[in-house]
Order: structure tokens, then sequence, then C-alpha cells
């Protein structure tokens, strides 16, 4: 690799250094292996993210409760005499895309679920920050 004098200490690669115990003794590599054998699947899985199934139960239970929202909200308007107009349309558009967002969670494809979650959510509070507005 580089020039070396004859009888010199090969340079060492940082990365092929053996692994160190808080007591700084160096672990051999069989060892190592071992005791990663020795963890479960789960334990290995579970390295701090979240699981798939877990991923997308949450996303579609955020995505329910936007839409469950957006129905209730709609629902509360025309209970209080508010008159049929773009507004109902937007936010039952905004409950459909929620709904959308927990098939799409339940189908595995929870990067689409939380766009059309995100979609729902700016919409209904864009209409309301409109409504505030205009009032």
């Amino acid at each position: 690799m580089g020039s070396q004098e004859p009888g010199a200490a090969p340079d060492r690669d940082p990365n092929r250094e053996p692994h160190r115990e808080p007591g700084n003794a160096p672990v051999p590599a069989a060892e190592l292996r071992a005791r990663f054998q020795e963890r479960s699947d789960a334990a290995v899985a579970s390295g701090g993210r979240t699981s798939p199934e877990s991923a997308r139960r949450g996303h579609a239970r955020i995505a329910l409760v936007v839409a469950a929202a957006c129905l209730v909200i709609t629902g509360l308007r025309l209970l209080s005499g508010a008159g049929l107009g773009a507004w109902m349309a937007i936010y039952l558009g905004a409950a459909a895309l929620g709904a959308l967002g927990s098939v799409l969670a339940r189908n595995g494809r929870t990067r689409c679920a939380a766009a059309a979650i995100a979609a729902g959510v700016v919409i209904a509070a864009a209409e309301s920050r409109a409504t505030e507005l205009l009032d």
C-alpha cells in the first residue's frame, strides 16, 4: 500500500481496531460474534426503531382521529345553523383524506398515509383559519 520500511509495523486501519469494553480491555471478535448471536431477533430488530406493524397502527389511528374530527366539526357547524357551502366540501374532503390515510397505513404505505393525513390536517386548518379571518 504505502511505502513502508522493512520490519516496520503495518499501518493499522482504525476500523479494524478491536472493540473495547468500558474498562478498556479489548474484546475478541469471536466473543462479540457470540454475544450478537445470543440476542433474540426482537432485541436486534427493535434497536430503537418502531416496528412496521406499530407504525401502521399508529398512522391508521392518527388518520381516523383526523377523519373523525373533520366529521364532528362538520356536524357541529351544521347543527349551529351554518349554511351549506364550500366549507362543508372542504371539511368532508379533509375527512376523506384522513380515511384514505387510514387505508394506506393498513396496506403498509405509511409514507403515503402520512402525506394524506398531513394534507387533510392542512386543508382543515386552512379552512378554519379562513373562516376566522372572514368572520
